[in-house]
């Protein structure tokens, strides 16, 4: 499943690349022939000549708000659920969580990030404070298109995870964004840091610590990159456990009422 090798490099650097097995793309396809049936019915043939990332950037262009719905929608498909309860994913979370049990995030959606449209894009951050679960969980970051720099590839700080869950600043919950709700204390250090960029196939994804540092970067391609972020976390980590497992913002639970501790202050 994962070397030795690969399995201290997790741990060290707080970042894994990984290639996705034939039955993960199969599903991937799956998810997208799902989104094609979506577009064909609201849409009909329109820009259906375009590779699908190409057509709902161009949709997008016409319609925001219609195809806006989709973030709604799409986390409803079987492909999407299939992928994150996904027995590849669970095994790989055992071995880097070192544990027997893992639970799987009930907030599975995709991602649309378009060409010049920055007010989703996200500072410098954690996972943790938005997702909870247990602070050894771990994200897999999938890709449903190519995902060269130009795209907005992915940038994190390496190691930064070693140091746990840091501080932050709660606000308001904010649904429209939810990573609006959240501020970093020590942001403007975060943002100083070193980030390092890293390209992604589509027939590879990333696992990394909800404590890796990383951000958002901007798409400068004329498509839409479109991922997916599936969590999983330790059933049996005890801080998670005296918690009563936390599930996070999408349930509407702020940090602040499972884990004060991290909480400094509000805005």
């Amino acid at each position: 499943m994962i070397s030795e090798r690969e399995f201290f490099e997790y741990k060290s650097i707080g970042i894994l690349k990984l290639n996705l097995p034939p039955e993960i793309m199969k599903l991937s396809n799956k998810f997208l022939d799902e989104v094609t049936d979506y577009l064909n019915y609201y849409f009909g043939s329109k820009f259906a000549d375009q590779p699908i990332e190409k057509r709902i950037h161009s949709l997008a262009l016409e319609s925001r708000n219609e195809i806006g719905k989709m973030y709604q929608v799409v986390r409803r498909f079987p492909g999407m659920k299939q992928l994150a309860c996904h027995d590849w994913f669970v095994a790989i979370s055992k071995k880097l969580m070192e544990t027997n049990v893992v639970s799987c995030c009930n907030f599975v959606a995709a991602r649309f990030d378009f060409p010049g449209e920055s007010k989703y894009a996200t500072a410098p951050h954690q996972d943790f404070p938005y997702i909870q679960g247990s602070p050894d969980a771990l994200t897999f970051w999938v890709p449903f298109v190519e995902v060269p720099f130009e795209v907005g590839a992915p940038s994190y700080v390496p190691e930064s995870h070693l140091d746990g869950p840091q501080s932050v600043i709660e606000s308001e919950i904010n649904n429209s964004n939810g990573t609006a709700s959240v501020e970093a204390v020590d942001l403007r250090k975060w943002s100083a840091l070193e980030f390092k960029k890293i390209e992604v196939k589509r027939s590879e994804c990333l696992v990394f610590s909800t404590n890796l540092i990383h951000k958002s970067e901007p798409n400068l391609s004329d498509y839409c990159r479109i991922t997916t972020q599936l969590r999983f976390d330790n059933l049996l980590n005890k801080v998670s456990w005296s918690k009563g497992f936390p599930e996070g913002l999408y349930l509407n639970q702020k940090l602040s009422a499972s884990y004060p501790e991290l909480v400094s202050k509000s805005l």
